[in-house]
């Protein structure tokens, strides 16, 4: 059985990671339209 100590890292983590998807998926969205707009007006 998870202590309360464990429980509240395991919630951490699970947060740091889902931040850190999110963040990647914007980041490839920025890039995805930063493309487009060079690929209009270059």
């Amino acid at each position: 059985m998870l202590n309360n100590f464990e429980l509240k890292l395991l919630v951490i983590r699970v947060k740091v990671n889902s931040l850190g998807s999110k963040w990647l998926v914007c980041k490839k969205a920025s890039y995805f339209f930063i493309a487009c707009l060079l690929g209009l007006f270059g």
